[in-house]
């Protein structure tokens, strides 16, 4: 992709609206699924990085990881009507 196309994209996305953010920031991967609930040792498991927005990495060293269960089912508040 050319600069001048990409930048049109980011022109059409801001004119919709919408706030558009390169994913140019790397965080590592964690191939290695944690269950909800109690604390766990994870390993060592990282397999590669996933480009994110530099505003949403901060500034300290982070990662991914997938999370299967239901810890927090029913934590969301209840809405008044």
């Amino acid at each position: 992709m050319e600069e001048s196309e990409l930048k049109e994209i980011l022109e059409l996305l801001k004119a919709s609206g919408r706030e558009a953010r390169l994913c140019d920031t790397p965080i590592g991967l964690v191939d290695n699924p944690v269950r909800c609930g109690k604390l766990q040792d994870m390993g060592d498991y990282t397999v590669g990085d996933v480009l994110v927005p530099r505003a949403l990495a901060g500034l300290h060293p982070e990662f991914m990881v997938p999370v299967v269960g239901d810890s927090m089912t029913g934590a969301a508040s209840p809405v008044a009507s």
